[in-house]
């Protein structure tokens, strides 16, 4: 059934033109870095940018209304309002921001999809393109030009604390490299039928550019990635029990590696010789060498490994959980517990943190939603077009970064991509009327679950 008329899209065509605007400054991290350099309180930002998704979602509300009879959809309201609402009543303090923050997810998922399914997978797949371009770009000033990333009257604490590591307009390396993940995910995609020489060139380029965050959870998975998008060209299931690996894609796979392994000593050579206020404290040019060399235990010039510190930290929060497993310990519960020093560092594990604060009924529920979201009979279909296993690589972003980041679900990126992907499991149209160049206004096709 065809939902859209053209009446309708000239009537919200210069909204779909601001919402560009919105997926742009969400899916470069430029929301965080224009808001320092105009000394605008992030939450003044975000609270704009919520007005322009509720915007968004309202004017096309029977569009928003079908979306939302989607089971993926669904679960993800659950997880992201219904639950950390509950969960906010046996909490010590109501965490507002937080609360907030989450109501910013679920309608940036909404809205992405509306636009996805309004505009076609081709027209989102330039908005990841140029968002794509403009965190490279972040990132390699972020490296050379650390005066741009400083505001008025502020230090270098930034360029001290990461040592020379790209963090771009995302103020973080770590968060940077998720999100170049993703975004590689997502633009790939969009590539559907890609040649040899454009997956070689891609997979390198992301390689080399994830290294350079000095990110070591970015660096694995960018490489987990990578193995994914080879391996699914190397293995064919012809009949039941027969498969066949083809020699190309796994001899490319490693051709790879040791492109990126011969190319260090000149990018190691042109780091050293030009960054700006190098500190030798195990800074980008150490963190790369160690990647390189898969020493993920490097210690730090006091003679501590930082993977080692993090799991000494884990016990504080293991003991929270087992307190209250079923339940925990209430939404927004660890911000306020490390305010008042009953806690300390991070857990820097997602998984961690949705089972101490909302218990592991809430972290059953969500692994449950991946899992579901995975096998949707729709997927592979979807996976067929695209000609790549898109669906597993954004799992493994998702489910690797997890483990190492308790930041994941407070990505914006992801929100962003993985409304991307839900979109095409509610309508393949979006995808085949792209690549049969019809008209916009057939890119709808209700399908009910």
């Amino acid at each position: 059934m065809n939902y859209m008329n053209q009446e309708n899209r000239h009537q919200t065509f210069w909204l779909d033109r601001i919402f560009i605007f919105v997926l742009l400054l969400n899916l470069t991290g430029l929301f965080v870095f224009v808001g320092l350099q105009l000394h605008v309180n992030i939450a003044t930002v975000s609270l704009v940018l919520l007005g322009l998704n509720c915007l968004y979602i309202t004017v096309n509300y029977k569009l928003a209304r079908r979306i939302f009879r989607n089971k993926h959809i669904f679960y993800w309201s659950i997880f992201l309002l219904l639950w950390p609402l509950l969960a906010t009543s046996y909490a010590p303090v109501i965490n507002f921001r937080e609360l907030g923050l989450q109501v910013y997810y679920f309608t940036l998922l909404l809205a992405t999809i509306a636009y996805l399914l309004r505009n076609g997978s081709k027209s989102f797949h330039y908005i990841i393109t140029a968002a794509f371009v403009i965190t490279i770009v972040g990132l390699i000033l972020s490296m050379f030009v650390v005066n741009l990333f400083q505001t008025e009257g502020s230090n270098d604490s930034l360029n001290i604390r990461y040592q020379g590591r790209a963090y771009g307009f995302f103020m973080q390396p770590n968060l940077a490299a998720m999100s170049l993940n993703l975004l590689f995910v997502a633009w790939f995609a969009g590539l559907c039928k890609t040649r040899f020489l454009t997956m070689f060139l891609s997979s390198l380029g992301l390689l080399i550019i994830v290294s350079l965050t000095g990110s070591r959870a970015g660096f694995i998975t960018a490489v987990t990635v990578v193995f994914l998008i080879f391996i699914n060209r190397s293995i064919r299931a012809k009949k039941p029990f027969t498969i066949l690996i083809s020699p190309k894609s796994v001899i490319t796979f490693f051709l790879v590696l040791g492109c990126f392994q011969a190319s260090l000593p000149l990018i190691l050579s042109f780091l050293t010789a030009n960054l700006p206020n190098r500190v030798d404290n195990f800074d980008v040019v150490d963190r790369i060498r160690a990647i390189s060399q898969m020493k993920f235990s490097e210690k730090t010039s006091q003679g501590t490994s930082t993977v080692v510190r993090r799991l000494n930290v884990l016990d504080q929060y293991k003991s929270g959980i087992w307190d209250h497993p079923i339940l925990g310990n209430g939404f927004g519960s660890i911000t306020f517990l490390q305010a008042k020093e009953f806690l300390g560092r991070s857990s820097h594990n997602q998984y961690i943190r949705i089972a101490f604060e909302t218990g592991i009924f809430r972290l059953t529920f969500y692994l449950l939603i991946l899992i579901l979201f995975y096998m949707d009979p729709r997927r592979k279909q979807i996976e067929r077009i695209l000609h790549t296993n898109s669906y597993s690589q954004l799992l493994t972003v998702v489910i690797l970064f997890g483990l190492v980041s308790n930041t994941v679900l407070n990505s914006r990126v992801l929100f962003c991509v993985l409304g991307c992907f839900i979109a095409m499991l509610i309508s393949h149209q979006t995808i085949i009327d792209d690549l049969t160049l019809e008209e916009p206004s057939q890119k709808f096709q209700d399908t009910r679950n």
